[in-house]
C-alpha cells in the first residue's frame, strides 16, 4: 500500500513525494492540480491579462460611440448649377441641390460652397469663385427625415463662364463636430 499512496502523492513533473492535498511542488515549481498542471500561466501575467481584459470591455462602448458620432453619409441628388445676366452685363450663378442625410445625426453646411475651374489639375490652391447658402437652409435633420432643397447663390457678379466646367466643394460638419467635404462635379452652367 504504500507504493500506492507514493505513486498518488508524487509530483507528475519531477516524482518528489507530496503531501496529501499538496497543489504545488516546491521542488520543481509546478502545479499539480489538473487544469494548471497544462496552464502554466504565471499569476501576474493571469492578473495582467484580466485587467486588460476589464479596460477593453470599459474601452470598447467609449470606441463605438465615437465611431458612431463620426459617422457621416449623404447623398446629393437633381443637382443644378444655372447662370443669369445681369442688368450691368455681370452674371448671377445658383447652385441648387438635393441632400439626404443617411447619418443617425443631423448636420450643418458650410455657409460657403468654394467652386474651381475644372482644369484636370487637381492641386489647385486657389478658387474661382464662392457661392453662399442662406442660413435658413444650412441645417440638415438626421435620418432620412426629410429630402432638403438647398440652394447656393452667388454674392457678386462674375465673368461669363457659360461652357466652362466647374467643381463646386459643400463642407459639412455634424452636430459632433466632424467635419467633411463633398466635391458636386464636373457642373456646366446652363443658361
Amino acid at each position: 500500500m504504500a507504493n500506492s499512496e507514493v505513486s498518488e502523492n508524487a509530483c507528475w513533473a519531477c516524482k518528489s513525494q507530496l503531501k496529501p492535498k499538496q497543489e504545488f511542488c516546491v521542488e520543481c515549481e509546478h502545479w499539480q492540480g489538473p487544469l494548471r498542471r497544462f496552464m502554466q500561466i504565471p499569476t501576474t501575467t493571469l492578473a495582467l491579462l484580466v485587467a486588460l481584459l476589464s479596460v477593453f470591455a470599459t474601452a470598447a462602448p467609449v470606441a463605438l460611440d465615437l465611431l458612431e458620432r463620426s459617422q457621416i453619409s449623404l447623398k446629393f441628388r437633381e443637382v443644378a448649377f444655372s447662370q443669369q445676366q445681369n442688368d450691368n452685363g455681370t452674371f448671377s450663378y445658383a447652385l441648387s441641390f438635393e441632400i439626404v442625410n443617411f447619418s443617425l445625426n443631423g448636420l450643418v453646411l458650410d455657409e460657403e460652397v468654394k467652386c474651381y475651374q475644372s482644369s484636370g489639375n487637381t492641386h489647385v490652391i486657389h478658387h474661382d469663385f464662392t457661392l453662399y447658402i442662406p442660413k435658413n437652409d444650412m441645417s440638415v435633420p438626421a435620418n432620412m427625415s426629410n429630402l432638403k432643397n438647398i440652394a447656393a447663390y452667388l454674392a457678386s457678379g462674375i465673368k461669363n463662364i457659360l461652357g466652362e466646367s466647374y467643381v463646386c466643394k459643400v463642407t459639412y460638419e455634424n452636430i459632433y463636430g466632424f467635419r467633411g467635404k463633398y466635391s458636386l462635379d464636373p457642373l456646366e452652367p446652363s443658361a
